[in-house]
């Protein structure tokens, strides 16, 4: 999914980000879910504590980075956008 020929975008980020989260909730037997940027990921159930760690995971392989404890916060992880901004903050050693 991360595209590989130019450096992610917040706008390429959130939208892996977005069909991740579409695959896995098929592959979980959920109903196909419509998300954008900012759809709330925790409020609308979309995003749970064991999908949160897979996600976590996810990003760090996908991405190259490292998101540590104080990273995992509800406004980090609050919508694609936000998450996409957590990366990119990341990728660039923050």
């Amino acid at each position: 999914m991360p595209h590989s020929d130019s450096p992610p975008t917040n706008e390429t980020i959130a939208a892996d980000i977005m069909a991740w989260l579409v695959a896995e909730q098929a592959e979980d037997g959920h109903p196909p879910v419509d998300l954008a940027p900012d759809t709330a990921l925790m409020e609308s159930g979309i995003l749970d504590s064991v999908r949160l760690v897979q996600l976590v995971s996810w990003l760090e392989e996908s991405y190259g980075i490292q998101v540590t404890v104080d990273k995992l916060t509800p406004e980090h992880f609050a919508t694609p956008r936000t998450l996409a901004a957590l990366v990119t903050g990341l990728k660039s050693g923050g």
